[in-house]
């Protein structure tokens, strides 16, 4: 039976979007497919415990089952596993000297933490609450001059002193921990959090398949030029390790088409959405049309000033129209900023502030509209929220999520982006829409579309897909390609390549790419000769210039939407060539 693994950098009381995603994700696979899914999460965090409590008070999460690296290793069980799989990992480094003022620490969680810093750096100690270490992360090793982190075994009564279970990277250990976890059967890992993801890129286990899921836009800012617009900065390393996955996914078909045709990753690529919960039945409620409903995390992508700009313009033209605002955090500089420009503007009695709250989207019940003033949003899962409780939504056309969703005119309005006169305009329009009204109907037909079930099945046939290529892929991982012999020319180089383990129903291509932007430069003219041999043309016009953006040049080989890639080394000159591969095929830059 294939284990089901959903990863995720942080599990937080007051989380957004993603995490909702994830977590509703989870409980939709257990109600419609009987699925069960384990959450992983990598925050460090002592009282998880508790944490995990209020969020199970939620019901996003469903029967899931959730565990958490640092609480993991606070069980000398996990640490035993960890020891049988690491028995590579180890250099027996010497153990730094803890520090003191640790013996008088209390855990208030899971396990407890100390620092010491010192001029070599500073040094992270975790114990459990026997005061035991179990864990030390060191900034910078005095004899490797590179972080390093020590994984220790507990004290035994026979010998009174801890060993060194593992000794490396960071990210090396939490592959050991997913490694205790999964055991020797067949999984399917997938990745809410870019942080994690890049932290798995390279991980690879012949029956195991990897999942990325897109949920913002992949432009930096929400940009709108796909073929030169620059790509989010903290995305890139996934980006350019999209071969090391079996599937990428995005929220909407738009961002799937323009990832397709910018990035032309070598996995497969599919549009899901995510999925939402729309109360059945609409609890009755008497609606006040004139209510402004808005839910959001106070960030400067969100521009909250810019929905409180426009509503001051319709409040001026209609002063029965209110508006409430849910979401914090209340300690950050947007929340303040929010704060003062409303008494600035004089909108106190009008618009209320509150505080996160877990049952937000119960509030659209009431309410007759909302506003969704951001740079970009990767789906909009609140809009669906509102939607399918009767609130109509307003929204600037940003990608990717709200062209995705909002039918203009019909359900809702798309206002064009940064517009806050034609967005106020709008919010008096729909302001003035009765309760009963077929825009409100329209709404809440549109948000059934992304119920549980349909979105379930189409992760169930992603799936099957993934598990049916695990054969398919593992033989193209086998493939060792190599150069045969190159010829310069004036007019390029011709490359001949010798791919041994390829069919004639494999596509090999080779491609050039700029290594910044990832953008296709070229596609190298290919032809087959003696079975094997692959040839390749590469014009003068592909040479890089000196000062310019680096460029790579990769091998593609494909099947049946499997694919994997291999890096040909750019030479100083035309007639070096190298070939490098790793597990995935796909080096990482």
């Amino acid at each position: 039976m294939t284990m089901h693994l959903s990863l995720l950098d942080n599990l937080r009381i007051n989380h957004g979007g993603m995490t909702k995603a994830c977590l509703r994700r989870s409980r939709a696979l257990h109600e419609q497919l009987g699925i069960e899914t384990t959450i992983l999460t990598v925050n460090d965090d002592p009282t998880f415990p508790v944490v995990l409590r209020r969020v199970r008070e939620e019901p996003d999460l469903g029967p899931s089952k959730v565990r958490n690296f640092y609480c993991d290793l606070a069980d000398p069980k996990i640490v035993r596993k960890i020891a049988d799989l690491a028995v590579d990992q180890r250099t027996d480094l010497a153990i730094p000297e803890l520090p003191r003022r640790m013996a008088e620490a209390r855990p208030d969680g899971v396990y407890g933490r100390v620092c010491k810093t010192s001029a070599e750096g500073d040094l992270t100690v975790y114990f459990d609450r026997q005061l035991r270490p179990f864990l030390l992360v060191e900034s910078n090793n005095v004899s490797t001059g590179k972080p390093l982190v020590s994984v220790l075994s507990r004290p035994s009564v026979l010998s009174r002193r801890s060993s060194i279970v593992y000794q490396g990277p960071l990210h090396i250990l939490k592959q050991l921990w997913v490694d205790t976890i999964i055991g020797e059967g067949p999984a399917i890992l997938t990745f809410d959090d870019n942080r994690v993801a890049r932290t798995f890129k390279d991980y690879f286990r012949p029956n195991v398949g990897k999942i990325f899921v897109q949920h913002v836009s992949h432009l930096e800012g929400g940009e709108e030029d796909n073929a030169k617009g620059r790509l989010r900065a903290s995305y890139r390393d996934v980006f350019r390790s999209l071969g090391n996955f079996d599937a990428l996914v995005t929220l909407t078909e738009g961002q799937q088409f323009d990832i397709a045709e910018r990035l032309e990753p070598s996995c497969r690529i599919i549009t899901i959405p995510n999925v939402n919960y729309s109360p059945d039945p609409l609890p009755s409620s008497s609606r006040d049309p004139r209510r402004g409903v808005i839910v959001t995390r106070h960030a400067s992508e969100k521009r909250v000033i810019h929905a409180l700009e426009a509503f001051g313009i319709a409040h001026d033209r209609d002063p029965c129209i209110s508006l409430e605002i849910v979401g914090g955090p209340v300690d950050s500089d947007e929340y303040r900023a929010v704060a003062e420009f409303i008494d600035a503007k004089g909108l106190r009695e009008s618009v209320t502030l509150v505080e996160y709250d877990p049952a937000a989207a119960e509030r659209f019940i009431s309410g007759g509209f909302t506003v969704l003033s951001s740079t970009y949003e990767g789906f909009g899962l609140v809009l669906l929220e509102a939607m399918s409780r009767g609130a109509v939504p307003v929204s600037y056309d940003v990608p990717y999520g709200p062209r995705g969703i909002i039918n203009d005119g019909v359900d809702g309005f798309l206002v064009p982006n940064s517009s806050v006169a034609e967005l106020a305009e709008r919010i008096v329009e729909v302001a003035d829409l009765g309760a009963d009204h077929p825009m409100r109907h329209n709404a809440m037909s549109k948000a059934m579309q992304f119920s549980p079930e349909a979105v379930a099945d189409r992760w169930r046939c992603l799936f099957v897909e993934i598990e049916d290529s695990f054969a398919e892929r593992n033989r193209l991982l086998a493939v060792e390609p190599r150069l045969k012999e190159f010829r310069v020319s004036r007019d390029g180089c011709r490359v001949f390549l010798h791919v041994s383990g390829v069919t004639e129903r494999d596509a090999v291509s080779m491609r050039i790419e700029a290594f910044d932007t990832l953008t296709h430069i070229d596609t190298a003219v290919s032809s087959w000769r003696a079975g094997e041999v692959a040839e390749f043309v590469l014009t003068d016009e592909s040479r890089p210039e000196a000062g310019a953006e680096p460029l790579g040049i990769w091998l593609r080989i494909e099947n049946q939407q499997v694919s994997t890639r291999y890096r040909v080394q750019w030479p100083s000159s035309w007639p070096q060539w190298t070939v490098s591969k790793t597990r995935y095929g796909n080096v990482n830059v």
